[in-house]
């Protein structure tokens, strides 16, 4: 399962439809860095890919209620649709419909101080660090060892696996993945996904 910000849903559902067509994959939203945290600390992700900063929040933006997210937070699913228009159409109906955690003095916070907030996982929350994308249009430099992948805008589709393909080995050497026991080309996180990586090095 994925977070990340709504501007980037139409890029990941690209990249997984070409890049893994039989992989279904669920998909949340944030739109602020304390509303991913929030998330972060609800229920378990493979993948969290953060916008440094955030669009001011919209006074129209519409909050869900406590009743609402008994089932969970609101997703969509790639993968089960294989037609462009099908695909178009789920995305459309979901963002008609999609309620957000919004709260008070929500906007202040940056996405990679909250990532950074992530990486101090058995403090804030009860699940494994996922694997962390941060997503800015500054060059942000950060120790490689925390594991957080840093991409900087504009991101393209045809980049965006070979990010992660390139920040392999720090992805392991973070502690986030383990080397795939059946194929050591693939990493596997600690919620047993498997990350498809194609060349991790060798070290």
């Amino acid at each position: 399962m994925l977070m990340i910000r709504k501007g980037m849903l139409h890029l990941i559902g690209k990249v997984w439809g070409s890049c893994f067509p039989d992989c279904p994959v669920s998909v949340c939203t944030a739109c602020t860095a304390e509303d991913m945290l929030r998330a972060a600390r609800s229920q378990p992700f493979d993948l969290i890919i953060c916008d440094h900063l955030f669009n001011p929040i919209e006074s129209e933006v519409r909050q869900i209620s406590p009743q609402e997210l008994v089932e969970g937070r609101p997703c969509i699913r790639y993968g089960t649709e294989t037609s462009k228009e099908a695909l178009r159409g789920e995305v459309k109906e979901f963002f008609a419909t999609e309620r957000f955690t919004v709260e008070a003095n929500d906007g202040a916070m940056l996405g990679c101080d909250a990532l950074l907030e992530l990486t101090n996982a058995p403090l804030i929350q009860a699940f494994p660090t996922p694997v962390l994308v941060l997503i800015s249009g500054h060059k942000i430099e950060l120790d490689p060892g925390l594991g957080i992948v840093v991409a900087q805008k504009p991101v393209k589709q045809s980049v965006f696996t070979s990010i992660l393909e390139a920040r392999a080995t720090d992805i392991l050497h973070a502690g986030l993945c383990e080397l795939s026991i059946e194929d050591n080309d693939s990493l596997v996180n600690r919620h047993g996904s498997q990350i498809f990586i194609r060349d991790i090095g060798d070290d």
